[in-house]
């Protein structure tokens, strides 16, 4: 598809969509909180950008072709515009409910979003961009940088994730409680750990969080 040249600078358009469009929907959904980190562009991100751009240069060098892969760059299309999407859906249905920091004081208008893109995902913003992260190494034909991003991401968002829905338990106590009943595609969250129990003689299974294996 793209040559060897024109395949980062293809990559530095994305990632220029990206960070532009988290800037523009937080000016038209949280213009109070509108700040240059509203661009998701930080120093840490930054490293790791500039460590795929060594690997994709310095790999490239030796074997080109590696780097200009169809495959490739064409999974990793795929998955920069699915993650793209789902992030970018699940800011615009939540609107003023979706921060870029987690909130642990109730707003005033803050309320539970569980319709429209969270009716079936609980988490579309970090599953999106965990997704359009790796699918970006994976355009540029990175794969370490691919693994690497997959599993430093999954442990921040874990964490994460944990303070935000201990923080939604409290800001809607009964309202989230049966949110987190529903069968959604969960990622990262303590009700994907498998529970499996042994201990009766009969051995049974089943995820954290379900009343019944």
């Amino acid at each position: 598809m793209f040559s060897f040249l024109v395949t980062p600078f293809i990559f530095f358009l994305f990632l220029v969509e990206f960070h532009s469009t988290e800037y523009l929907l937080v000016y038209i959904y949280n213009r109070k909180d509108l700040c240059f980190q509203s661009t998701l562009i930080t120093a840490e991100l930054t490293f790791w950008i500039v460590l795929g751009y060594i690997e994709y240069f310095f790999y490239g060098y030796f074997n080109p072709t590696l780097k200009t892969s169809n495959f490739f760059q064409i999974i990793g299309i795929l998955l920069l515009l699915i993650g793209e999407g789902m992030r970018k859906v699940g800011m615009i249905t939540a609107q003023h409910n979706f921060t870029h920091e987690v909130q642990y004081q109730k707003r005033q208008k803050h309320r539970l979003i569980d319709f429209g893109i969270y009716a079936y995902i609980r988490h579309p913003g970090y599953l999106g961009f965990w997704i359009w992260c790796i699918g970006g190494q994976l355009f540029l034909g990175n794969v370490i940088s691919a693994i690497a991003y997959a599993a430093i991401l999954w442990k921040w968002f874990a964490e994460r994730i944990e303070d935000e829905e201990e923080a939604l338990s409290r800001f809607f106590p009964t309202a989230y409680k049966e949110y987190k009943k529903r069968k959604l595609f969960i990622i990262m969250s303590e009700e994907t750990a498998l529970v499996i129990d042994n201990g009766s003689g009969t051995c049974k299974a089943g995820f954290a969080g379900d009343d019944a294996p």
